[in-house]
Parts: C-alpha cells; sequence; structure tokens
C-alpha cells in the first residue's frame, strides 16, 4: 500500500471584486461576476477539504488574503500570490509552501472549475504519494486546472517565459517535463469557467447532477440562480462561434462565422431546442439529442491529446480500416506476422494493426464492441483520414430463410439501441450506403457462403434477445442481430459523408439465436481471414472508382 505524505493542496485564487471573472464581463454585471467568483471559491475550498489533506488558499492580489477568510471558513492558512505574471505568482506559492521541510508535494489547483469530480484530485494525491514527480490536469482551453510536484522537481522549468492564457500551456508543459526525463501523471481533461459558453455548460452539467453527489458545488449552484438572466450574449466563443443567444434553460444556438476555423454546423432554430421542461416529465432523455448541436469535445482534441502525451507523429491512417469486434481474427494475423501494430495509431483504447491487401495497407482496431464503443473509434479513424470504414462482426440469425452460417451485407438497421439517437432524429431504422453495400456483397459473392444483403436488428442488450422480440424483428425484415449497425449508419449519414467517408457492415452470421440445438458455426477454418480480405479487396476497388 502506497505510503500517505505530507501533501499540500493550494487553491489559485483571486479576491472576487472587480477584477473577477473579466471575460464573462459581456453577460454578467461587475456584482454578478463577484457573486459567482465567491460561491467558485467556497465550493472549491469546501472541496479540497473533504480530501482531508492540508489545504492552503493563495489569493491575489498580495494584500488581499484576510479579504477571502469569510468566504473559505477558519480552516485553511491563507497566503499571498506575489508576482506579475500567473507563472511568478505560481512559482512564489510552491516556494513558500516548500519552506516547510515536512512537505512532500504541493499541488496547486484553480478556483474555476467548480465541477471537476473529486476523483480527480484524489487521484493527483495518490500519485504524488507513489513518488510521481508531477501531475498535470488539462483543461479543454489548453492550459491546466492542476500542476502537482514534487519537493525534489525542479520548478523553474516550468513557470517562467510560458505561453500563458494560450492553448499551448499544457503542451508546452508537458514537452518541458518530458525534455527534462520526467514522466508526468496526466489527468482526465476538464472544463474551467471562462467564457459565456462555459458557463452555459457550467449550468447544463448542474441541472443534471443530483445535489447528494459528494463534493456537489452548492454555492456555485445558488449563486448562478441569483446571475442567470437568460440576456442575450452576442460575442465570440473560444473557438471562433457567434453564441447567437442562450436562454433562462441554459439552451444555446451558435452561429460559425468567418473566424471559426472549425465547421461547426448549422445553426439550431429555436423551435428544435428541447430541454427537459419543454419535454414534459415522461420524455425521454435519450431522445432530447437535437443533432445539429456542436459538441464540445471532439475527436480531434482527443487524438491531439494522445499525439502529445505519447509522441507520436501525425501520420494518417490507411484509406481504408476495419473494425473487427470479436477480436480472434486480429489476433491470429499478429501472430502469423500478417499484420503489424500501427505505431502512430492516436488512441487512448484501442490498438491499430495494418496488413496489405494487393500491396495496399488496410488499418484493423479489434474488440470495439457495442454501439458507443464502435462509433468512438469510427470518429477518431475518420478524423485520422479514413475514407472506408468496414464492420466485421459475429450475429445471429433472425430470419429463419437464412441458412447457416452465411454473411449479411446491411442495407440499413433497426435502431433498438441509443448511440444513433446522439446523430440522427428519432426514427425506427436507419439506412447504410447503397453503393457501397452492393460493392461488399459482390465482393463476398467470391466465397463458399451465402450472401444476403437487407436489414439488421442492432440491440445494446444480447441477452434481452426473446422469443416475442426476435419474432418480431423478423417480421419486419431483420435478416440477423448484432450490436453496432444502427450505431455506425448513424454516425455514416451525420458525421463521415460529410468528410468524405462512408461505413459499411458485414455481419457473420453463425448461430440461430433462439434454438438450442443450432451449433455455432463459423465455417471452414480460414473463413474469417478470406471474409475479411475480400470485403477488404472490394472496399479498396470502390475508393478507386
Amino acid at each position: 500500500m502506497t505510503e500517505r505524505k505530507n501533501g499540500v493542496m493550494a487553491v489559485m485564487a483571486k479576491r472576487p471584486g472587480a477584477q473577477a471573472k473579466t471575460r464573462l464581463g459581456g453577460v454578467l454585471t461587475e456584482d454578478q461576476r463577484r457573486i459567482l467568483a465567491e460561491g467558485f471559491l467556497r465550493d472549491k475550498t469546501r472541496q479540497l477539504g473533504l480530501m482531508g489533506r492540508r489545504t492552503i488558499v493563495a489569493v491575489a492580489p498580495p494584500d488581499a488574503p484576510e479579504a477571502v477568510r469569510s468566504l473559505v471558513g477558519p480552516e485553511p492558512a491563507l497566503v499571498a500570490q506575489r508576482g506579475d505574471d500567473l507563472g511568478q505568482r505560481l512559482f512564489s506559492v510552491l516556494d513558500l509552501v516548500f519552506l516547510d521541510p515536512s512537505v512532500d508535494w504541493v499541488a496547486l489547483v484553480d478556483a474555476d472549475t467548480p465541477t471537476l469530480p473529486l476523483s480527480f484530485l484524489e487521484e493527483a494525491a495518490i500519485a504524488l504519494d507513489a513518488g510521481t514527480p508531477m501531475v498535470l490536469g488539462p483543461a479543454w482551453d489548453g492550459g491546466y486546472y492542476l500542476i502537482g510536484l514534487s519537493r525534489s522537481t525542479l520548478r523553474e522549468p516550468f513557470f517562467h517565459d510560458m505561453p500563458w492564457s494560450t492553448a499551448q500551456v499544457f503542451p508546452t508543459t508537458l514537452r518541458r517535463a518530458r525534455e527534462r526525463g520526467l514522466s508526468p501523471h496526466v489527468l482526465r481533461s476538464w472544463y474551467d469557467i471562462d467564457t459565456p459558453r462555459e458557463l452555459a455548460w457550467l449550468r447544463a452539467e448542474l441541472r443534471q447532477t443530483s445535489p447528494f453527489v459528494r463534493g456537489y458545488p452548492a454555492a456555485t449552484a445558488a449563486s448562478l440562480d441569483i446571475v442567470w438572466s437568460g440576456e442575450r450574449m452576442d460575442r465570440l466563443s473560444p473557438n471562433g462561434a457567434s453564441c447567437e443567444s442562450v436562454d433562462d434553460e441554459g439552451n444555446l444556438r451558435w452561429l460559425a462565422t468567418e473566424q471559426s476555423s472549425t465547421n461547426l454546423g448549422p445553426s439550431v432554430p429555436a423551435s428544435a431546442q428541447r430541454s427537459p421542461s419543454e419535454s414534459g416529465p415522461e420524455a425521454l432523455p435519450l431522445l432530447e439529442h437535437p443533432p445539429a448541436e456542436v459538441s464540445v469535445f471532439t475527436p480531434g482534441n482527443l487524438i491531439e491529446a494522445v499525439r502529445d502525451l505519447r509522441g507520436l507523429s501525425t501520420t494518417r491512417v490507411p484509406r481504408v480500416c476495419v473494425l473487427e469486434f470479436d477480436g480472434d481474427l486480429s489476433d491470429t494475423l499478429e501472430r502469423s506476422g500478417v499484420a503489424r501494430p500501427h505505431a502512430a495509431w492516436a488512441c487512448f483504447h484501442t490498438r491499430m494493426s495494418v496488413f496489405q491487401v494487393d500491396g495496399e495497407p488496410v488499418g484493423m482496431v479489434s474488440r470495439s464492441i457495442g454501439g458507443p464503443y464502435a462509433v468512438l473509434i469510427a470518429e477518431q479513424l475518420v478524423a485520422s483520414g479514413a475514407e472506408i470504414i468496414l464492420g466485421l462482426t459475429s450475429a445471429g440469425r433472425v430470419s429463419a430463410a437464412l441458412r447457416l452460417p452465411s454473411l449479411v451485407v446491411a442495407t440499413g438497421a433497426l435502431r433498438d439501441e441509443g448511440t444513433s439517437f446522439h446523430y440522427l432524429p428519432p426514427a425506427r431504422q436507419v439506412a447504410g450506403d447503397g453503393e457501397l453495400a452492393a460493392a461488399l456483397a459482390a465482393g463476398l459473392s467470391t466465397l463458399d457462403l451465402p450472401v444476403a444483403r437487407g436489414l439488421v436488428w442492432t440491440t445494446d442488450a444480447p441477452y434481452r434477445e426473446t422469443r416475442e422480440r426476435i419474432a418480431a424483428r423478423a417480421r419486419e425484415g431483420a435478416l440477423a442481430v448484432e450490436m453496432q449497425t444502427a450505431s455506425l449508419f448513424a454516425f455514416g449519414e451525420a458525421v463521415a459523408k460529410a468528410k468524405g467517408s462512408l461505413v459499411g457492415v458485414v455481419a457473420h452470421v453463425t448461430n440461430a439465436i433462439d434454438a438450442e440445438a443450432e451449433p455455432f458455426f463459423k465455417g471452414p477454418p480460414d473463413i474469417e481471414e478470406r471474409i475479411l480480405f475480400a470485403m477488404c479487396r472490394a472496399a479498396l476497388a470502390f475508393t478507386r472508382r
């Protein structure tokens, strides 16, 4: 068990007043900004107090510490931040705390992340207790919400000549650490509250969070209730989108501007936005996702984070990539040397292998089973340059007319899952690309397996495939049941096509799910490899049309 060391958690705070949250000046008055900043500081101090560690509140300007005593209570020590810029102020607090020879490590935490999970801070403390020289908590805007350093870690390089208040703070800090032989422990990213858009994120998150959660930011919630006025926010967001309006429910409308470097999609008419209060008490949260709303978390963000953390190049993935959901085929190809790792695949969750089909590389990612996981990887594949994404899935027979084993090239899917509703409006089915499906079926016709094209049933719950549901899906025209196609097709229609990419799915139907006497039989021993190469060969030919 890791020995608990003498660590200090220090909140970096400004005295609430005229200089508090100035970037919110376009939507909040000075008094409202003060109220909000007071709520942030109360909650962050309380949150750190839950950790059972020594807590310090470091306040700027230097003459301000006692001015915040009524906000933070009698327990935490108050110290002054000193210096002309943020780097100097951070450095001064570290130097001051480390004057105490008993202190083993210090973590500096910003006060502007009221909904930061307590578990993130506890993870930082555990890592520092274990002897990690540096811990970083990256913020979504490119800075960091936490930096923790052990006593022995050289501090000066991380605070002098830094591009403060830019998106380069975290990458620069990480690079400097690596140049000095350090391997920082990097926490999960989170957002701080600097802009009107982030204020709206905060509002939306608090509306969906139980007040009984440990560490719930009650003071922030109360402050928001006071300051939220529903006034218009006619200003630029951090990514160059213009916030057209925000209402009392926290619903925003964003318009792309000439300054925007990101394709934000069309603006969302107010009539198309549905808040919980507008949807009624019986409405399903799953159906409260207007597809035109722009995500604040993008695959590009994640890819860049992986590349920065692992020092990867920006090499594109192959034009054709396969999601091989079961994993056995990938294992076989890697063991035989047919497939080799893709060194530049930037993903926290999976690894990619590459094999050759008629002299052209094809990428393969295995074991991304289920709609959410499959689409998460598909998003990153498209962002990394994939032109065609193929899913190869095992499946159960639904239509009694289907021979076993056989292949089904999906042309559409019943949406009995959740992910597709985040990409497309509610509907019973989603269609795939018909031309790609035809090309795949033609390519697979050379194999000694029956090939059908048609509808599949996508489910999130394979152990809830009842006899009644199977019969109903068969009457609706489903040939087979699996767990990814509807999600992938919805992603393909909503996202991939706009970026010049297509999605296709081949189901290897190997069992009759409702008949115990039917064996799980895939066909000849090499059939899966032959299916893989046939579908990839067809997809490569399709890209050359």
